[in-house]
């Protein structure tokens, strides 16, 4: 019977009832509740009960039977908001399953730890992730470039040549000719007068053997001199473009030397409109072309940006997810402000070699709290300047910390506090 099996074996006769994940076995030794999950490796056998009346067994295999249909279902296993572990198990028709012995089953195997310790690790990794992006904005600053470098890189520009494809087919011979027109003989010559067949293939292949080989040769001369003529207009659209590219590349490199007003605003409007970082941000700026100065006002992002929670793994394996306190949170804002500002930096002096130097005054929206109203305040201005910048090595520095190689206004407290300060 589907689901019932009768066990025997020298030690007596038992019974199990159930289905693949679950089953209920009762016999002279006790009543076991036998549990697993299907394609998980997750198995478990507990007694639950004694030798017991044949009633109480029955009532047994009743209530249990219910539970054996649940176990034909899905396990889900998550962190919550607090990395607290949770456990759902739910059958074919989306039943949750209660019975805390099949969760207490489940929760106690390995595969069961092993997938939460596996959810803890990746909790971790994505928390401290979204906190990195803020506070590392500064390593991503890129390497700038030299007048020397872009003069070297145009030296060594060339306009890409296009290689024409050769005519691969092969001009027809007399044999191979003659060895088609055999095979046709062969197929058309078939005379019930047998001995005669060779004699007639033969004059076959020696009437029609010129005619044909002039035929294929004229035909192979059209293929090869429309393939070559192709491959002509080919080659001549290729190298037009690969000489335009050329000419717009070594543009390019022309003005980055040149760095004339009209050609840094459209730049800037271009970088501005691709970069993408997490942290929202604007920014106003002003080129004076006379002292190569790049005057940028950058609205930064406020505090309430900053991810607010921590994750760390306890001792006992577990999660801990808590709040940030309000010095950490200062701290990686100031990291967070401060490496836009370097980044910026180090985006903007590549847009030209002329450009010397680089003012970036960063404010926010905060609290007068003598008039009572949000307004924007200046937290920073710094003034960057080509040669020291292109010393710096980014991916090594603390963003706050390197705001001491360049002259600047900045009020900052050890507990992390921007003052208000008048910016150049």
């Amino acid at each position: 019977m589907k689901g019932l099996s009768l066990n025997l074996s020298k030690s007596g006769v038992s019974v199990s009832a159930g289905v693949r994940g679950a089953s209920v076995t009762i016999g002279k030794k006790g009543t076991y509740l036998n549990t697993g999950i299907p394609g998980t490796g997750i198995y478990d056998r507990k007694r639950i009960g004694g030798s017991n009346s044949s009633q109480q067994q029955q009532q047994q295999l009743r209530n249990t039977g219910t539970q054996t249909q649940d176990l034909q279902a899905k396990v889900s296993i998550g962190l919550d908001d607090k990395g607290k572990p949770t456990l759902a198990i739910t059958d074919s028709y989306g039943r949750q399953i209660t019975d805390e012995k099949i969760l207490r089953s489940v929760k106690r195997s390995d595969k069961y730890k092993e997938s939460v310790n596996g959810l803890i690790e990746q909790k971790k990794v994505e928390v401290d992730e979204e906190t990195s992006k803020f506070i590392s904005i500064s390593k991503f600053t890129p390497v700038i470039v030299s007048k020397v470098n872009i003069q070297d890189a145009i030296e060594s520009l060339s306009p890409e040549i296009h290689n024409s494809l050769s005519f691969q087919i092969e001009r027809p011979t007399k044999d191979k000719i003659a060895m088609e027109l055999g095979n046709e003989a062969k197929q058309k010559i078939r005379s019930i007068f047998f001995w005669k067949n060779n004699g007639l293939r033969d004059a076959f292949i020696s009437e029609n053997l010129e005619s044909r080989f002039q035929r294929k040769v004229e035909e192979w001369k059209i293929a090869r001199d429309e393939f070559i003529e192709n491959e002509h207009v080919i080659k001549a659209a290729k190298d037009k473009e690969y000489y335009d590219n050329y000419i717009a590349e070594k543009n390019e490199f022309d003005s980055i030397l040149k760095g004339d007003t009209n050609y840094i605003n459209e730049r800037i409007e271009i970088i501005l409109s691709e970069i993408s970082l997490p942290a929202e941000f604007s920014v106003n700026y002003e080129y004076n072309l006379d002292i190569k100065q790049l005057k940028i006002d950058l609205d930064l992002p406020e505090i309430e940006d900053i991810p607010q929670e921590k994750a760390n793994i306890l001792s006992s394996g577990k999660i801990s997810i808590k709040q940030k306190t309000q010095k950490e949170l200062k701290q990686e804002y100031a990291q967070c402000v401060s490496g836009i500002a370097l980044y910026l930096g180090g985006t903007f002096f590549n847009i030209s070699t002329t450009i010397a130097e680089i003012i970036i005054s960063g404010f926010a929206q905060r609290l007068n709290k003598a008039t009572g109203n949000i307004e924007d305040q200046y937290i920073y201005s710094i003034k960057l300047t080509r040669d020291k910048f292109s010393e710096l090595k980014f991916e090594r520095i603390d963003p706050v910390e390197a705001f001491s190689n360049f002259e600047n206004i900045r009020s900052l407290s050890a507990n992390y506090d921007f003052k208000i300060i008048v910016p150049w």
